[in-house]
């Protein structure tokens, strides 16, 4: 998977491949990076549960994330995926022995 990175253009928020080949002359207009406070100002309630529940515990599951928040596994999985792409969240190692990083 192609590393994303978060742009502000306009009004809206856009993630861009790195490796895009695709330039448009609106691309360099008005752009700007995304700073780390407009990305948790924009994050949901239950992203934001399972980012606070990840930094008390780096080595934690999702199962046990879904249990601690109440929030169903399978939309903790769906927003820790997002969390990764948004660059907010990386696992470090395996399932098992691995630990989370949380880079806000």
């Amino acid at each position: 998977m192609a590393s994303e990175k978060l742009r502000r253009n306009g009004g809206g928020i856009t993630a861009r491949s790195r490796n895009s080949t695709e330039v448009s002359p609106q691309d360099h207009r008005n752009t700007t990076e995304v700073s780390p406070q407009d990305l948790i100002n924009n994050l949901t309630s239950a992203q934001l549960k399972i980012i606070e529940i990840i930094k008390s515990d780096a080595s934690i599951s999702v199962s046990s994330v879904a249990e601690q928040s109440g929030i169903p596994k399978r939309t903790v999985e769906f927003n820790v995926i997002k969390l990764k792409e948004l660059e907010i969240l990386a696992r470090k190692g395996g399932a098992k022995k691995g630990y989370w990083v949380v880079k806000v």
